[in-house]
């Protein structure tokens, strides 16, 4: 996705996906250890993105 999209619509859907899995979480769906517990996706400098 990191090749088709912006740093912008790849942090909405991981922030989504945070959401989601909290809401798991808070209605005991999945356990704590299910869900990896990361940092907030890392974006690139899109100024080197080939024209396609």
């Amino acid at each position: 996705m990191i090749d088709t999209r912006s740093a912008s619509t790849a942090s909405n859907k991981h922030k989504g996906l945070q959401r989601f899995f909290r809401w798991l979480l808070d209605e005991d769906e999945i356990g704590l250890s299910d869900p990896p517990r990361r940092s907030t996706a890392a974006t690139r400098d899109r100024s080197h993105r080939p024209d396609s």
